[in-house]
């Protein structure tokens, strides 16, 4: 060896306990961040099922005492106290449903997961049941293409697929019947599913706001608190996966997620390398 590589080698063994220092030293203020960060978001989603349920004792008064008003002393002779009264019922009635949806939202990212192999198709099939009957009618037409199975926790899921549908028979054009495809496939490491309709779709520009808690695009033309989306995306996030939208605005949007396609004890490490981009033919994506 020459003397230059001979003195690069000895500086270089001489340098590597310094760098295993600082190495060390870095790691542990990120463990602490990490933990400390931790600590942060379970107190505020603690803060936030308390306040959701103490919020709604006080509500439910409200409501039950407007009503007590209305009825059980007979018509209000003036018409304006009356609607002033109902106006109170109705909005207190919209609370109580924020904070239930609130509760919903916290819960979500606490309640302990129970794994299994799930028959999406069949889930789903229930799932549309629920919403619209097993058959077309009036409020929209549900059409399920194939869909493989899903290592995933069952309740969960069905929650996912059910905010998505109901968002979907949602956000219709005036005049028109909800038109709704759901599909999915595999993919190298992952299941990809999909709720698909052709509604009023909206602006990608905006679509960072979709899946954060009261990221509504129209707020004043549809019913909602905006917290629909935000659940589907931890839901899908505890899971290992990843959900992202595609839409243009008047022509549709597409809700996409991804699910692992194994147990982790059966996935394969360098799988998701060869994993979807969640990028369509036609459009841009967003993933979260």
């Amino acid at each position: 060896m020459s003397e230059p590589a001979d003195r690069r080698w000895q500086a270089l063994e001489c340098a590597e306990p310094a760098i295993d220092w600082l190495r060390q030293a870095l790691e542990v203020p990120a463990a602490e961040r990490t933990l400390a960060l931790q600590r942060r978001v379970e107190e505020l989603e603690s803060m936030n099922a308390t306040l959701s349920h103490d919020l709604r004792t006080p509500l439910a008064s409200v409501i039950n005492f407007a009503a007590i008003l209305g009825e059980g002393y007979g018509k209000i002779p003036n018409e304006a106290a009356y609607d002033c009264l109902m106006r109170i019922s109705s909005n207190a009635r919209t609370a109580v449903a924020l904070l239930d949806h609130l509760l919903a939202f916290s819960q979500s990212g606490r309640e302990e997961m129970h794994m299994s192999q799930v028959d999406v198709r069949r889930l789903v099939e229930s799932v549309r049941e629920d919403l619209i009957g097993n058959v077309a009618s009036a409020r929209g037409c549900v059409a399920i293409a194939e869909l493989p199975e899903a290592y995933a926790d069952p309740a969960m899921l069905r929650r996912v697929f059910a905010n998505l549908i109901s968002n979907a028979l949602k956000f219709v054009k005036q005049g028109e019947a909800a038109r709704i495809e759901i599909g999915g496939s595999s993919h190298a490491g992952e299941r990809v599913y999909f709720v698909r309709d052709q509604g009023i779709g909206f602006d990608m520009g905006c679509v960072d706001r979709l899946f954060e808690v009261f990221g509504r695009l129209r707020p004043a033309e549809f019913e909602g608190h905006g917290i629909g989306l935000a659940t589907v995306a931890r839901l899908v996030r505890r899971h290992g996966g990843r959900v992202w939208a595609e839409s243009a605005e008047g022509s549709g949007a597409t809700f996409l997620f991804s699910l692992p396609a194994a147990s982790p004890g059966q996935r394969d490490p360098q799988s998701r390398n060869g994993a979807p981009s969640g990028k369509s033919h036609n459009g841009a994506a967003r993933r979260v």
